[in-house]
């Protein structure tokens, strides 16, 4: 027991100044509150309504400024879910000896679907932001405004329900003198029956792991066709409301004094 103490406290002596010639850093990992945000993901469909309905495809709600000023659009969507739908859903994994984990995953959906509706309309010309010709004028001679606008490609400038586009232009505006009204209307009543089913699962054939898998999955929805209304018309030349000149406006006032005199 006399050289046992002696020792360890030479050995303790020896672990503390090791420890001292070489910093040791300690990390406690700990579980913020509100939890960490997930790392930013650029979204690119941000206008989206139920049932996954874009009406304006391809574009997000960080720009400010209209894409077409001219046109006044509505878009609206309803999704009804009866919970009248059975939904069976899993998967299996079993580890096998020498060959390695057989795994299973299928699922079963079946009964009625949801119930849709969906409105779209689509209105030009209108100015709401009092564009002046002048301003469609001074664009229309400006050289580099031409060239830019013709390396972008056409939008829609609207999708309605039924896939229906009434109008594609190049931004930031379409013909203002050419008048487009349209609209559409989907409604899915819900009186479908829908079984959807599906199961995927391997076939050894040999050790560590070699096999085949056999995924098997169908789908039957038996039932009437959505009712689906569309109209779409276009007239020009037309001009849109507030757009004349001041010369022009001064003209007509002095016009209309004129004769009321």
């Amino acid at each position: 027991m006399r050289l046992v103490k002696p020792l360890i406290l030479v050995v303790s002596v020896v672990i503390i100044e090791t420890l001292a010639q070489q910093p040791t850093f300690f990390r406690i990992k700990r579980q913020a509150y509100p939890p960490n945000p997930a790392p930013f993901k650029p979204r690119q469909e941000d206008y989206n309504l139920p049932p996954f309905y874009q009406p304006n495809p391809g574009r997000d709600a960080s720009s400010l400024s209209p894409l077409f000023p001219f046109h006044s659009q509505y878009s609206n969507g309803l999704d009804i879910n009866p919970g009248t739908r059975v939904t069976v859903d899993g998967n299996l994994n079993v580890p096998i000896m020498g060959w390695g984990i057989w795994d299973y995953k299928g699922g079963v959906k079946m009964g009625r679907p949801n119930t849709r509706v969906g409105f779209g309309s689509l209105n030009a010309p209108t100015n709401v932001l009092g564009i002046s010709g002048d301003t469609i004028a001074a664009l229309a001679k400006d050289g580099t405004f031409q060239q830019s606008r013709q390396n972008v490609p056409a939008v829609p400038v609207a999708v309605l329900p039924g896939n229906f586009v009434p109008v594609r232009c190049r931004p930031p505006m379409c013909n203002p003198f050419v008048h487009n009204m349209a609209f559409g209307v989907d409604v899915e009543p819900g009186d479908d029956y829908l079984f959807d089913g599906g199961f995927d699962f391997p076939i050894p054939l040999a050790p560590s792991g070699v096999g085949v898998r056999f995924p098997m999955s169908g789908a039957v929805n038996v039932g009437t066709d959505p009712l689906l209304i569309t109209y779409g018309h276009g007239m020009g030349p037309v001009e849109p409301p507030g757009f004349k000149s001041k010369k022009r406006s001064e003209e007509d006032d002095l016009r209309r004094q004129l004769k009321n005199n």
